[in-house]
């Protein structure tokens, strides 16, 4: 998702940006709202072309929050996992089987042994 930087952007386009990043992450409407900082009922309305009050705000305030979550989503890593290291595959292994009986793994050793 490509986040523009226009001095008037345009509402549909907006939309349909946050409609896309509705799907991806598969958040609530209510969620996404709360956290643009604009009410749940404003936000349905504004993503069905129906809100009469200040688009521009509106549409100001939803792409400033793409854009930070945007920055987020691209700063933040996902930890590698070396799945063919001794260490990993024992604790790989125990953690499925604890998975599968519901029970509570303990997982403990030396400094610097691989845990994480």
């Amino acid at each position: 998702m490509e986040i523009q930087n226009q001095s008037r952007t345009d509402p549909a386009a907006v939309r349909v940006m946050i409609q896309q990043y509705i799907e991806k992450t598969g958040k609530k409407q209510s969620a996404v709202a709360k956290q643009i900082g604009i009410s749940p009922a404003t936000f349905s309305l504004f993503l069905n072309n129906r809100y009469s009050g200040n688009n521009e705000d509106v549409t100001e305030s939803v792409l400033q929050f793409l854009k930070i979550e945007t920055k987020r989503d691209s700063l933040s890593k996902k930890p590698d996992i070396f799945t063919g290291l001794k260490n990993t595959k024992e604790i790989l292994s125990k953690v499925y089987i604890a998975q599968i009986t519901g029970d509570i793994l303990l997982i403990y050793g030396d400094a610097g042994c691989g845990k994480t």
